[in-house]
């Protein structure tokens, strides 16, 4: 038997919003188009139409100085919500972050995550993802 890591290691962050696994995808998609130092890639898919679908995504953050890689869980439910899980988040140049809240750095890596994907994907995308 093979386990995701989203399945086993816990999150260092949830989130909910109203909307779909799809339309989160279509989000992050608009996103990165608009964000040339962003990229995403869709890891694993799972869940069926009745029970809903989950998406284990890896977003990278580039510039010229910085690396960044959150891995994220976006689940959905047929009643229309949406419920995103942080696994992890690192700074890839300064070996920063990792899979917890008590990992080295994490509160920066952190930061940039909620400056250079939520903020955006709420005032650009209309996406508004609420802390837990």
């Amino acid at each position: 038997m093979v386990a995701c890591i989203s399945c086993t290691i816990p999150h260092i962050k949830d989130y909910k919003c109203a909307g779909t696994v799809n339309g989160f995808e279509i989000a992050l998609k608009s996103l990165a188009n608009n964000h040339r130092n962003i990229t995403y890639k869709i890891r694993d898919t799972v869940g069926t139409k009745d029970v809903g679908f989950a998406y284990d995504i890896d977003i990278n953050l580039t510039d010229s100085v910085n690396s960044f890689l959150y891995n994220i869980r976006c689940e959905g439910s047929p009643g229309g919500k949406l419920a995103v899980g942080l696994i992890g988040a690192f700074d890839l140049n300064h070996k920063k972050g990792g899979y917890g809240l008590k990992a080295n750095g994490i509160e920066e890596v952190l930061r940039v995550f909620d400056t250079n994907i939520l903020t955006p994907l709420s005032s650009e995308q209309h996406l508004k993802l609420q802390a837990l």
